[in-house]
Order: structure tokens, then sequence, then C-alpha cells
């Protein structure tokens, strides 16, 4: 021996091999009763039923008078608004509210008011007595409302609203209403259509004045869905028989204000591309005779 180390060519033993892991149990599934979803209302939640006009003009006096009814700012607004001392919409941001920069014309016609998105009238005709007169304080919630010009919310709009009760009584079926504002200034239009402007009340809040507003209105007639839009201008000097120059398919406002009104009826639905309003026009042939 040279006194080096001797490598070893022997190879120690393979370790000893593990035994498998024993099989997994079987898995087991616990069986749940199944609960099958309620079943969807027709185009949406019905606003209108047969029986709302009805309702609706029978419910006037007593506990129905509007006289104690004030706007009021939603609950969680305020406090959220409070506590961060934050500016929020008030009734006074109402008062005196037009907009220096508005056009000059007829002030009585100009002047913005508090534009119900669901009104007074639609929101009391729900449910019994009890929903209704809830449903009715509700409407004067100021989330329910926006500027309006005063011309603009009353004759024409109110006569719209009007309208899509007495096409569910003319026909017999529910029609469900979806109203919004609109804020789209073209250039090409007056004013105040090619800018939005801004209110300024008594409170000094600064509210934005919609350029347009639009409903969307929809039923089932002989059990197919109908439906039709109107996109109209936020101007004081329309009357009730402009409306349907305004008269689009649901596509242009879903195009319009970034919305799908009609999920399931997919992209290219002709419900909702082409204008189909022969079914809202017969209803009020239906409803004069």
């Amino acid at each position: 021996m040279d006194g080096r180390r001797i490598r070893s060519h022997i190879r120690p033993p393979p370790p000893h091999p593990r035994p498998p892991p024993p099989p997994h149990p079987p898995l087991k599934f616990l069986r749940l009763p199944l609960r099958r979803p309620p079943p969807r209302p027709p185009l949406g939640r019905p606003c209108h039923r047969p029986d709302a006009a009805e309702k609706a003009r029978s419910r006037t006096k007593d506990a129905w008078s509007r006289k104690d009814d004030k706007f009021r700012p939603d609950s969680k607004v305020a406090i959220y608004s409070n506590s961060r001392n934050l500016p929020f919409v008030t009734d006074r941001s109402y008062v005196d509210a037009i907009p220096l920069d508005l056009p000059l014309g007829d002030k009585s016609a100009q002047k913005i008011t508090r534009g119900h998105l669901v009104s007074n009238l639609e929101m009391k005709s729900l449910g019994d007595e009890t929903e209704g007169l809830q449903s009715q304080r509700d409407s004067f919630s100021l989330a329910n409302v926006v500027p309006q010009m005063q011309s603009h919310n009353a004759p024409h709009w109110a006569k719209l609203e009007d309208e899509c009760m007495e096409a569910a009584k003319a026909l017999n079926t529910p029609v469900a209403v979806i109203s919004a504002p609109v804020y789209a200034p073209d250039p090409a239009l007056p004013p105040h259509g090619n800018k939005v402007l801004h209110t300024f009340g008594k409170d000094g809040v600064s509210i934005p004045i919609p350029t347009h507003f639009f409903p969307v209105i929809l039923a089932r007639v002989n059990g197919k869905p109908v439906a039709v839009g109107f996109l109209i201008p936020h101007r004081a000097d329309l009357t009730e028989k402009d409306l349907g120059k305004f008269m689009v398919p649901v596509r242009k406002i879903e195009k319009i204000t970034k919305l799908n009104f009609m999920p399931d009826a997919g992209p290219n639905d002709a419900l909702e591309t082409k204008s189909n309003s022969r079914w809202f026009q017969q209803a009020f042939v239906a409803e004069t005779k």
C-alpha cells in the first residue's frame, strides 16, 4: 500500500424500496337537493301591469296626497358624504338651478326641475295599498331624479310615461320600461346638445344636465317579444308631436350608453336592431276605440 486512499469499486446496495402509498379513499359527494332558480320574468321585471293605469288614477286622495312628500337625498348617500365631508345633491340643488351658459329663451320652459326617471304615477300603481304608498314615497328620492327642463318634463315626457301604462292596459300584458339620462354631446346639435352643462343651485352643488333621455319599452304581444326605444334630445322647444321622430332601435341606445338591455337576445337579434313600433301604436288605437 502506497498510503493512497483506495476508492472502492463496489457499489453500495440499493436502498430498501418504499412501500406504495395506500390508495386514496373514494371521493364522497354530498348530495344536495336541486334548487331550481325562480322563473325569470319576460324581458326584465315588468313595471306596468294591465291594471296599473286604473290603480294609479284611483290613488289620488287622502293618504295618496303628495302635499307632504318632499324630495330628499338617499340616506346612505347622506351618511357616506357627511362622514367624508363630500358635497351631495339636496333639494336645494334644484332651486334657481338654470346654468348661466344655457342659451336665453323662455325661462319658464327652460326652468330646471326635478325630473323623475320613474314617475310618481308609475310607482304608486305597484302592488297593494301598503306597497303603493311606500313606492310613492320612494319616488321622491333624489336618486330617482335628474335635472330636466320644465317644458321637456311636461307635457311630452310625462305623456310618454302615461302611454306606457295605457299600452299595458290595451294589450293586456305587462310592459317593462327602462329609462335613464344620457350624457352624449354632439357638436352638430344646437345648445345645449353640443356640450354638457351643469346646474348651480342654492346649495352650490353642481349637477350635470343630460343631453338626451331615453326609455326602452319591452313587452310580449301574442307570445312574441317586442321592443321599441326613444332617444329624445333634451330641448325646450319640442312638442308631443315630435316624439315619433326620435323612435330608434334599441341597439342605437345600447351603443350610446354602453349598456346591454337584452343580453339573452344575442349580438345581432332583430329585436334590438330594428325599430318595431307598430305594436306600440296599435295599443293606442285599441285604447281609443
